[in-house]
């Protein structure tokens, strides 16, 4: 094309480009006069859109001097022939030559025309093999600058190799009408993405950002090669089918080529055209930088202002200054509508990142496309999740507190069954344990009715009630301050004279074992006859007797002791170890609660309560007149088969106890002032409670750090039972671990289980 007809063309189209679409065709007829190649020139710069590519069919060889084509199904043929063999339509004129593209490239079809040339289907004779061939359509001689310019873009797109990018497989120069240069690229099936936003307009922000990230590594790796597209538009944008799937793949069409110089000027008449003609312009207006507007040389920052347009088209359905040079030139010196004006779906996070690449100074631009996109899907991505906290944290936050409140309730229901209640007592054991080892109360003493008293003296212990009440006036004459007697005493022992004469004198502090049956009967007080009971009256004989049953876990083991119990009657009745304090150290009694059970203190190690055996006690009463002075005795049975063994810590015995010991234990915690303290399970599970809140809020409100607060229940569960152990070492402060260990575990569960059924956080792709 010569400088004048350049000219002339171009005032033609900013003409043409000021009409509507109906007084458009009119202005054609009568500006063109005839001229088709000058009208076909000016409609493709109007529409700047390639046509639809369908897969062709080979047609036949025919010699001929001329390429013609069918303005329906686009077959080409070589003349003579002059309708299409298949629709009949008359065929038009294509290129002068042969079918033949520089002896190797047979032309099937045409794919589609822009302003530089058309676009073929084409196959190699030798590898019969289908390709895309670019011939650069021309009216006369190349200059040799231009020749020179094509080889250099051809061999650097040749070398381009990128998964985003049409492959460039080969380029020459045909012969015919002075040369003619051709590009060969692999052949696409699919649609370009011009063609899809005429179809939909508007693409969803996650699928255009998908388009988006190929196009910019495409961009960006053609620019670490020191190639410029030049032209980069929806139009070159092609969506290939993948072969065997469902999937397409974004390739990059036509890279470099808008850079060729005019190929009619030589490097003379190019300057001359320059000035005289006020610049020329290469690229699509709709998408063309101002630099590019002012005839200045495309560069990467020119492909990035493209490429701003272009996110803009496909965020909004509209270019963001118009579509023709006219109106380009007017909108482009002002800033183009903020996205989420023009669409109300679309954030306004992301109008700063999409605007900068269509800044009117290239250096305010992004260093890079997928710099500029990794931007636009972050404000998105920020957006996104701004939206989701709105919706979704006060559901959650209700979930969260409700799932809370469903464990506690859970695991408090679990903590009652007898697994938990048994492995909760273990693990109690297992603290005593740390303890150190602490000494019993100094008022404290133990006499045994061991193996050895009964060697010494074979008579029954039915026999020996004068025996026992002479043994207990002399400790009452030793200084003892009260003498609990754990042992039933036989119905025989009320014949006894002397122990009643020791009953009513020392009823006071004396205290007798009452046991109440299984069956409901209450054992022990045969021993007092009636004569007896009348003298002491209804007050000092009730007070005399003490309910020696013992409370047994799950795991028969004996860990917790009361100052009443309830009998099988459903008769309140004082605790053996409660009336022996009460009625040595009635001061002391007072420290311990008379409703909750308390823990027996088993820091006090049973080889520290080494009793005194009864056949001892009068030698060891003459040698020491004051052995039991300010004391608290207690009597009990020692020896062999006498039925009153218990289970107690392994802490304490790995063997069964008497229950004399377990009795004495319980005395001493009562005069210790009930030194184990206990939280009530309620508190516990109040505490744990918050805690677990905190974590199965924060496992729903930030599911994206769902690792952390998994952690952090799991740290929970570490920290709360160390923190057991070690308040109990400190404070001797008993607290629950099973059952809020239990919450701790079932809030964990509803946290995981909620997580996975409700919507996800929205989260950066990689």
């Amino acid at each position: 094309m010569t400088p004048e007809r350049h000219s002339h063309l171009q005032k033609i189209f900013e003409d043409v480009v000021r009409l509507s679409e109906p007084e458009r065709s009119a202005f054609l007829d009568r500006a063109c006069a005839g001229d088709a190649d000058l009208r076909d020139r000016l409609i493709q710069l109007l529409s700047a859109d390639e046509e639809t590519v369908i897969m062709p069919e080979p047609i036949s060889v025919h010699v001929g001097s001329a390429v013609m084509e069918c303005p329906k199904c686009w077959r080409c043929y070589e003349s003579p022939h002059s309708a299409c063999p298949r629709d009949g339509s008359t065929l038009q004129f294509a290129f002068a030559g042969r079918q033949l593209i520089d002896g190797k490239y047979l032309v099937e079809q045409r794919l589609g025309r822009g302003g530089m040339g058309a676009v073929y289907l084409v196959q190699h004779v030798g590898l019969e093999k289908r390709f895309a061939l670019k011939l650069i359509l021309q009216d006369g001689a190349l200059s040799p600058v231009y020749c020179e310019s094509f080889e250099t873009e051809a061999r650097a797109l040749g070398r381009l190799r990128h998964r985003n990018i049409v492959d460039v497989t080969d380029y020459g120069l045909d012969s015919r009408g002075g040369g003619v240069p051709y590009l060969v690229m692999e052949y696409l099936v699919g649609k370009t993405l011009g063609q899809i936003l005429k179809e939909r307009e508007v693409l969803p922000f996650e699928e255009a950002i998908g388009l988006l990230r190929a196009t910019a590594e495409a961009v960006d790796a053609a620019h670490d090669n020191n190639i410029v597209h030049g032209d980069l538009k929806p139009a070159n944008l092609f969506l290939a089918e993948e072969p065997g799937s469902q999937q397409t793949r974004l390739k990059v069409v036509d890279f470099g080529l808008a850079r060729l110089q005019n190929p009619l000027l030589s490097s003379e008449q190019e300057e001359g055209n320059q000035t005289s003609a006020g610049g020329s312009l290469r690229g699509t207006p709709a998408y063309m930088a101002p630099e590019l507007l002012r005839s200045e040389e495309a560069s990467p920052a020119s492909d990035r202002f493209a490429f701003g347009a272009l996110m803009y088209e496909l965020l909004t359905g509209s270019t963001p200054f118009g579509r023709h040079l006219a109106e380009v030139r007017v909108n482009i010196k002002k800033p183009p509508a903020a996205l989420s004006s023009r669409i109300s779906k679309l954030p306004p996070d992301i109008d700063p990142p999409v605007l900068v690449l269509l800044s009117p100074d290239p250096k305010d631009r992004p260093p890079s496309a997928s710099a500029a996109v990794s931007a636009v899907a972050f404000a998105w991505l920020c957006a996104e999740q701004r939206k989701w906290r709105a919706r979704e944290w006060p559901k959650r936050l209700a979930l969260a507190i409700a799932a809370t409140i469903l464990a506690l309730l859970v695991s408090a229901g679990i903590g009652q069954l007898r697994f938990a209640r048994s492995l909760e007592g273990r693990i109690a054991d297992q603290r005593f344990a740390l303890l150190p080892e602490t000494r019993p109360d100094p008022s404290l003493m133990l006499v045994s009715i061991d193996d050895a008293t009964l060697s010494a003296d074979e008579r029954p212990l039915s026999d020996r009630a004068s025996e026992l009440a002479t043994m207990i006036d002399n400790i009452f004459t030793s200084g003892a301050r009260a003498v609990a007697i754990d042992l039933l005493l036989p119905s025989r022992w009320g014949e006894s004279q002397e122990l009643a004469r020791t009953v009513i004198s020392h009823a006071d502090r004396l205290t007798l074992a009452l046991f109440s049956a299984p069956s409901g009967q209450i054992v022990g007080t045969e021993c007092i006859n009636r004569l007896t009971a009348y003298i002491l009256g209804p007050q000092r004989y009730a007070a005399l007797f003490g309910l020696v049953n013992l409370e047994e876990e799950e795991d028969r083991t004996i860990r917790r002791a009361r100052l009443f119990y309830v009998d099988k009657s459903g008769r309140k009745r004082q605790s053996f170890a409660g009336v022996a304090v009460e009625s040595a150290f009635p001061q002391r009694l007072h420290a311990v609660s008379p409703v909750e059970p308390m823990w027996i203190d088993y820091s006090v190690r049973l080889r520290n309560l080494t009793p005194i055996s009864w056949k001892d006690v009068r030698a060891q009463l003459s040698a020491t007149p004051e052995l039991f002075r300010n004391r608290l005795v207690i009597v009990g049975a020692t020896y062999a088969g006498n039925n009153d063994e218990h289970r107690v810590p392994q802490v304490a015995s790995e063997k069964l106890v008497s229950g004399q010991l377990v009795q004495a234990l319980i005395a001493n915690t009562i005069l210790a002032g009930n030194p184990i303290r206990e939280v009530p399970l309620l508190g516990c599970l109040a505490a744990v409670g918050l805690a677990c809140l905190a974590t199965t809020a924060a496992a729903l409100c930030f599911p994206h750090h769902y690792l952390a607060s998994l952690i952090a229940s799991a740290i929970l569960l570490c920290v709360y039972i160390v923190l057991a152990f070690w308040i109990f070492r400190t404070s001797r402060t008993m607290i629950a671990v099973v059952t809020p260990e239990l919450a701790i575990l079932l809030s964990m569960l509803a946290a995981w289980g909620l997580k996975s059924t409700l919507s996800a956080y929205p989260v950066a792709e990689h």
